[in-house]
């Protein structure tokens, strides 16, 4: 499968009442894991969209939250979110017990690629005296393809962290299947070393790689594609940072029917 089919999107229905476009800014610092989580893959357009829900975990207090859009590149990038219009940053609160749904628009003819950064505050973050918090908030994406005459293919993704600095994917290139990658920086001041080592389920070293991902970027790749050592084979794929630098990331495996489904990363201590 090409790297294009790698794009994900979450189908859910829009929840117009707590969810509002916010002015957008520059990209804050995304070092805390307490605070900060990130759904690696988002996208819009070209037979995709993206769709969210939200859940306030917490048992008896409100949070107030905050969606951040980021391209490839890191930058600040503007999504086209159903009901809502195109912004680059949306905001809402969760009573206790409450969530919400919405996705992007979809209709594009264009495909927008980024990521996404999810926060908390104790109050509206637009209040001046607004404050990061740990909020326990629950995230899921749903990943969908819709294409005419052909049933709509969808996955799940979870909310990220992003202390991870080392991971194992499994994956499995045999039959016409492919496995694929995104790995994303989300520190938009700090550069992330990583080292890439495949290993065929017999356990024998195939192949390292190593590259850089610039602050807030994000790479995105079919095994088969960019590690042709892999073709036909099963096995697992290392990555970690050599630098200390943390990542999130999200596998998908495709049949050859382009179906697919998300293939979340295993965390190995550090």
């Amino acid at each position: 499968m090409k790297i294009r089919a790698l794009t994900i999107s979450i189908l859910l229905a829009f929840s117009a009442a707590v969810l509002t476009a916010a002015e957008s800014g520059s990209p804050q610092i995304v070092v805390n894991p307490l605070t900060d989580r990130v759904i690696p893959q988002v996208v819009d357009g070209a037979s995709w969209s993206t769709g969210f829900a939200l859940v306030n975990l917490e048992i008896s207090k409100t949070i107030y939250w905050t969606l951040e859009f980021f391209s490839d590149k890191g930058a600040v990038d503007a999504f086209n979110i159903a009901g809502s219009g195109a912004g680059a940053k949306f905001q809402g609160f969760l009573d206790p017990n409450n969530s919400t749904f919405f996705e992007t628009a979809g209709t594009g003819d264009v495909l927008n690629q980024g990521w996404a950064l999810i926060r908390t505050y104790d109050r509206a973050f637009t209040d001046p005296a607004a404050t990061l918090t740990n909020d326990r908030i629950g995230a899921i994406a749903t990943l969908r393809q819709r294409i005419a005459s052909r049933p709509d293919f969808e996955a799940a993704v979870s909310l990220s962290p992003i202390n991870e600095t080392r991971f194992i994917l499994p994956f499995s290139n045999q039959n016409g299947f492919s496995t694929g990658l995104a790995v994303l920086n989300p520190d938009p001041n700090n550069r992330a070393a990583v080292e890439v080592l495949i290993y065929p389920r017999t356990g024998t070293f195939i192949r390292q790689d190593s590259f850089l991902l610039e602050p807030g970027s994000k790479l995105v790749f079919s095994l088969p594609d960019r590690y042709n050592e892999s073709r036909g084979l099963a096995g697992s794929i290392h990555v970690r940072t050599t630098n200390g630098a943390a990542l999130s990331a999200l596998g998908l495996r495709f049949n050859p029917g382009g179906a697919f489904t998300s293939t979340p990363p295993l965390s190995v201590a550090p």
